[in-house]
């Protein structure tokens, strides 16, 4: 690429955590796989079903989180990207649920 005169540039994947609602069976998590997995940018789409989570990483300048979350929905699931305050609320009612 040097001798051409353009200069290759790498771009930056993103991770993040989405939490996963409505899934009851291992295939469910095999759908949202499949679906995110489809998009143009996703490298890589884990769900866990006991944690209801999932991690993907992709492009962030070829997808956005508004893609992902839409793949999910039209699969029948909802997806919420994770921040700091829905793993606060997360983690407060698993601890409500024990008690």
């Amino acid at each position: 690429m040097d001798d051409s005169g353009y200069e290759l540039i790498a771009q930056e994947g993103k991770t993040q955590t989405f939490a996963i609602e409505g899934m009851t069976c291992a295939s469910c998590a095999q759908t949202i796989e499949k679906a995110v997995g489809k998009l143009s940018g996703v490298d890589k789409a884990s769900v866990n079903l006991a944690t209801e989570k999932m991690q993907v990483s992709y492009n962030p300048s070829a997808i956005s989180v508004s893609d992902v979350t839409g793949a999910v929905s039209n699969s029948g699931y909802a997806a919420v990207l994770e921040t700091t305050d829905t793993q606060d609320n997360s983690r407060a009612e698993k601890r409500d649920k024990k008690e």
